[in-house]
This record gives C-alpha cells, structure tokens and sequence, in this order.
C-alpha cells in the first residue's frame, strides 16, 4: 500500500478551462485527459457552468462538503447532490450543466474508459475500525479519506502500518487486506471515507 499525500495532487485547469481541479492518480502514469484509462481528481466548484465532455468515459461524482449541487440533464431533467447523497454515476459524453446552493463546493470525481475498465464509488461512514478486504486481480482500489483524523492503516498481507492523513489517498495492491482505525482515542464524527474499486475490463 501507498501514500498519495494531497500536496503531491497536481492542480490543472478543467478540461474545458472553467476551473482547475487536483489530479489525485491517473493511469497510466503519464497519460493526458485525451488518453487516460481511469483518473480521480477533487474540485472546488465556486460558480455555475458547464460540465467537460469526456465521450466513452463513465463517471462517478459526489459532493465532499459545501453546500448543494444542481445538475441539469439532458431532457431538462435534475440530479440534486449534497454531502449527504450518495456518489451519482453518469455519461461523460452527455451535456450537463450544473449550478450551485450559497456555498461552493469541493467534489470528488472518477472516470473510466468504458472499453477498458469499468469503476464502483462508495462513500463510508466512519463507525468502529474498518476492513477493506483483499481484491480479485486486475482491480485497482483506492481509498480517498476526506474529512477527520488522521487513520492507521494496518496490511494483514505485509504487517506495514502506515498513517493516512485527511485529504489524502491510500493506493492499495490487490492483495492487501486493510484494517482503518483512528490515530486519536476517539474517532472525529465528520470522518469519511470513499472507496474507490477500478477494473479492468
């Protein structure tokens, strides 16, 4: 397992220059927005507009914090997402504006190439100690930890134990069984985590 520290995310302008957003992992490693196979990325949405386009791309968005999201579909129909709704999976071709509540927002986004690899999102609550249990081959997990304390991660494959700061990413090999526990004696109710499986097709 490794450590993707948010300082090492690398900030890039929108695909269609509306706003900059934070490469979180991309693959392959030096692929561009024309030619990944899956990438994440967190935004701060501060304004109204449109949606990039990313034909053959399936996506999957949720709301982190700030307040609500708006997303016009086409046939004038409506996705609403708060921080408190589940990640909402759609079309990267399609044409998609969004608007915004008072408050700006910070999202989290995963795109597959949908001939290539498909993706699952998952939001998880923070409770008691979590296990995220090892993976078939050729998946991908990573486990994106938005809010809280800082979580030891501890592999039942290889016995490491690392420290998971918030805002940052755990990369974890198929084999690794994890156990998330809070570094601190008393877990931060705000704690969230997202759990983000990648396979390839």
């Amino acid at each position: 397992m490794q450590i993707i520290s948010a300082q090492n995310y690398r900030r890039m302008p929108w695909k269609n220059g509306g706003g900059v957003t934070a490469e979180i992992a991309i693959s392959p490693a030096a692929a561009t927005l024309g030619d990944f196979d899956w990438r994440i990325s967190s935004a701060r949405v501060t304004t109204a507009g449109e949606f990039s386009r990313f034909p053959g791309i399936d996506r999957s968005l949720v709301v982190l914090d700030g307040g609500d999201l708006s997303l016009r579909l086409p046939g004038d129909q409506y996705q609403y997402l708060t921080p408190a709704s589940a990640p909402y999976a759609f079309d990267g071709a399609a044409p998609i504006s969004a608007t915004l509540s008072a408050a700006a927002i910070t999202d989290l986004n995963v795109m597959t190439r949908r001939d290539r690899c498909r993706h699952h999102l998952q939001r998880i609550a923070w409770s008691d100690p979590i296990r995220i249990d090892a993976a078939d081959a050729g998946t991908t997990r990573l486990v994106f930890h938005a809010l809280g304390v800082e979580l030891h991660c501890h592999s039942s494959a290889t016995g490491q134990m690392i420290a998971l700061p918030a805002g940052g990413t755990l990369l974890l090999d198929a084999a690794d069984a994890i156990e998330l526990k809070p570094a601190s004696a008393a877990p931060d109710a705000r704690a969230m985590l997202y759990l983000i499986e990648i396979t390839t097709r």
